[in-house]
């Protein structure tokens, strides 16, 4: 039987974009990353491949992990938040607001956010190989 482990990447702060897609791993975030790798590598952890959201926090923190328990990171942009892809394309704040009115106001602030699609990709990633 295989395990599956559902981990949230380390703190992030806004990139110069100040689009969600650009947030970065602090050095905190870092720490807590390599933190975790060690963790898991202690534990004898030995993934098969590592899923991470297209979001630049996501693919940092996976990175971060694979340095410890080395697997292939797939990208998987249903993997982001429901709400956040909407700031996923280049583009800026008020842009996203025009394109994406009943998601995202011209401050930036995302109205749907949290509600997870796992029922869209769940079977998807279990299932690939």
């Amino acid at each position: 039987m295989k395990d599956l482990f559902l981990i949230r990447h380390g703190q992030a702060a806004p990139g110069p974009s100040k689009m969600d897609r650009d947030f970065c791993l602090t050095e905190l975030g870092r720490q807590q990353a390599h933190l975790l790798g060690r963790r898991l590598q202690a534990m004898g952890v030995r993934p098969d491949r590592i899923h991470a959201s297209a979001l630049t926090r996501a693919r940092q923190t996976a990175a971060v992990l694979a340095e410890h328990v080395p697997a292939p990171i797939l990208v998987e942009r249903d993997l982001i938040e429901h709400g956040a892809e909407v700031f996923l394309d280049e583009g800026t704040v008020e842009e996203a607001a025009r394109r994406f009115p009943g998601k995202v106001d011209a401050d930036g602030t995302v109205r749907i956010l949290h509600a997870w699609r796992v029922a869209r990709t769940d079977l998807g990633l279990l299932r690939r190989r």
